[in-house]
């Protein structure tokens, strides 16, 4: 199959107006959401976000199987090329009115992301990579270099996932060495990595669409992305992204 860096980029830009308009709307009422089996929340934006890009691929390129958060596998489920959507990364933002929810879209072969979007609708903000270049806004964007955890701004997504899942008393304990400490996260804070605003995001637990995009995009800005152990992304659990630099570093504390 054919499908180059110039093609994916766009396919995004011809959704991206949709996505936005979709999301504005469901944001000018009242959000409303129910919660899964996991107690995370979905909206009718999530479900309707979704819905409009799966059906977009299932038309346009039918050889292809779609990965969503919400519908799951849709189309040639035993298609080596797969698209990856989270229509929504960061509901609860999105939930309470805060603009640094996004959309993530991957283009996948096998278990290799090769594109990766980071679309902001509420700024209306584009992030593409293909691993080797980052581009925002057609323009290349490349992380900050950063040689100390001391001087370093470290984002997360949320502190509850390393209560549950890690160590959190590590995670604190690299939260007090940073310079600053923020929660700007879900696909907010690898945009921040990528355009040189930060230089380590951390998260400790994190599922295919929750990845997928954010891979190429931060190693296409420059920066070193693993799984929480330093493992591989895809297939591993937890993301961590920092400047190379400082990356195994950042690894070996946690």
């Amino acid at each position: 199959m054919q499908f180059d860096f110039s093609q994916f980029i766009d396919l995004v830009e011809f959704l991206r107006q949709p996505i936005k308009q979709i999301a504005d709307f469901y944001q000018s009422i009242p959000v409303r959401a129910e919660y899964k089996a996991d107690n995370s929340p979905v909206t009718i934006a999530d479900r309707s976000i979704e819905k409009l890009f799966t059906e977009h691929i299932t038309t346009s390129m039918p050889q292809c199987a779609v990965v969503g958060e919400e519908s799951g596998v849709t189309g040639r489920a035993d298609s080596r090329y797969r698209w990856v959507i989270d229509p929504i990364d960061g509901t609860r933002s999105y939930m309470h009115g805060v603009p640094l929810y996004s959309t993530l879209i991957a283009f996948m072969d096998g278990d290799r992301p090769l594109y990766g979007a980071i679309y902001l609708p509420a700024l209306d903000k584009l992030l593409v990579g293909d691993n080797h270049t980052a581009l925002s806004e057609g323009e290349k964007v490349v992380m900050r270099k950063c040689d100390s955890i001391d001087k370093a701004t470290l984002l997360t997504s949320g502190m509850s996932g390393f209560f549950k899942y890690r160590n959190a008393e590590r995670f604190t304990e690299l939260t007090q060495r940073a310079a600053c400490f923020r929660t700007w996260g879900d696909g907010y804070g690898y945009y921040l990595l990528a355009t040189g605003r930060a230089d380590i995001m951390v998260d400790a637990h994190t599922s295919l669409w929750d990845c997928a995009a954010i891979v190429p995009v931060i190693q296409g800005a420059g920066g070193v992305i693993t799984g929480y152990d330093g493992g591989p992304v895809i297939g591993g659990d937890g993301m961590v992204a920092a400047s190379p630099e400082i990356h195994e570093e950042v690894v070996a504390s946690l």
